[in-house]
């Protein structure tokens, strides 16, 4: 069933929130494979990657989505395997800057494909990415690293369209293009091959915008040499989100984002889970129905194991075309 006429502004209006909060989740899946590295990615799905993509589901008789965002992550500390958090070393830095280009297509009203690229910068300063999701201290000083990240490439289709409601599946590669062994400053990349699939809801009540998004992640190898023997393989992902509609220009919203992971033990075979969740708080401002900014703040939850911690901001210019 399709949307009315008579909603197709409001719900245009919902996309526009939705690219950049939601959606935040789908092109972080793939960094799932380099939590051990901290490649300069978003890390896990709790992290929010500043691109939205792949949850742009109407296209409102556009046919093009621009998106650039940028993400700023520093590790706070971790939690090991029981649970309790440890913060990093006393005066110690791990930090990742991480610019996006997102370039979506529209083929039909229900369809889009989209493609990332992300450049990405790490600083490391007395400490380095450790194994499951560890902090260790090193010796080295003020160390860093720049290069292209893994390019992530997907697609949506919106199967279900009621009244204020809309059902949408998604799926999409990560592609091995960043650097995933050498300096650990130098990381970028996961070193494998990663699919990816999920479901995304929305829905509005008056003001209100609601949406959830679960997903799931596969690599397809292991990584040939990385610095140290684990990696994460298969991971859960999943994110809940309210906005509030202010007026036509301005939004605030919250959202949940967590995953369920297992580290992969190497040659071993073994496997030991990891978790964590994050709260974002989010506001955006749209200076037109085509574009607008978002900009939105992270922090970890205490509930974890067998991961990292941090705080990130996430700013995204998105920008419509026909």
């Amino acid at each position: 069933m399709r949307l009315s006429k008579l909603s197709l502004k409001r719900w245009h209006s919902f996309l526009a929130t939705t690219i950049v909060s939601l959606g935040w989740l789908v092109p972080s899946l793939p960094a799932q494979a380099c939590l051990t590295c901290g490649c300069g990615g978003s890390g896990v799905s709790s992290d929010l990657g500043s691109m939205g993509g792949a949850s742009s589901i109407f296209s409102m008789g556009r046919t093009w989505l621009i998106q650039t965002g940028f993400t700023f992550r520093s590790i706070t500390g971790t939690f090991n395997e029981l649970g309790q958090w440890n913060p990093k070393p006393l005066d110690s830095a791990l930090q990742t800057y991480q610019g996006n280009v997102g370039l979506m297509f529209f083929p039909s009203t229900n369809a889009s494909i989209g493609i990332q690229i992300p450049l990405v910068s790490s600083y490391l300063n007395n400490a380095a990415w450790g194994t499951l999701g560890s902090v260790k201290a090193t010796a080295i000083p003020n160390d860093s690293g720049a290069g292209v990240g893994d390019v992530s490439v997907q697609g949506t289709y919106t199967f279900l369209q009621a009244g204020n409601f809309a059902l949408a599946g998604w799926a999409g590669l990560s592609l091995p293009t960043g650097r995933a062994s050498g300096d650990p400053a130098g990381l970028t990349g996961s070193g494998v091959v990663s699919g990816l699939a999920g479901l995304m809801a929305f829905t509005q009540l008056g003001n209100l915008e609601l949406g959830g998004n679960i997903g799931y992640l596969q690599p397809f190898a292991t990584p040939a040499t990385t610095t140290s023997a684990f990696f994460v393989g298969r991971s859960i992902l999943y994110q809940v989100e309210t906005n509030y509609r202010i007026n036509d220009a301005w939004r605030v919203g919250l959202a949940a984002n967590g995953v369920q992971g297992w580290w992969n033990l190497g040659a071993s075979g073994g496997t030991l889970p990891t978790s964590k969740i994050k709260f974002t708080p989010t506001v955006q401002y749209s200076w037109s129905m085509n574009s607008g900014i978002r900009i939105g703040t992270g922090f970890d939850s205490p509930w974890g194991n067998n991961s990292l911690t941090d705080w990130s901001i996430n700013v995204v210019f998105f920008n419509f075309l026909n």
